[in-house]
């Protein structure tokens, strides 16, 4: 699970993180997300779950699955 994982950080650090969440995810590791930045979000899930008071308001598949 991460919250948050590239606020505030710098460009470079940022790719590179993204490029490790996105290759756990290839492999078959379960990443849980937790992010304010909608486009990040986009780029790195396959489903998008919004919530609001800890109650699922929304959800958006965006990749397989």
């Amino acid at each position: 699970m991460l919250d948050e994982p590239t606020k505030g950080i710098d460009i470079p650090s940022r790719v590179e993180i993204q490029s490790l969440i996105a290759r756990l995810a290839a492999s078959h590791v379960g990443v849980v997300i937790i992010s304010s930045d909608l486009d990040e979000l986009i780029r790195l899930s396959d489903r998008i779950v919004v919530m609001k008071d800890r109650v699922k308001i929304g959800e958006v598949s965006n990749g397989p699955g």
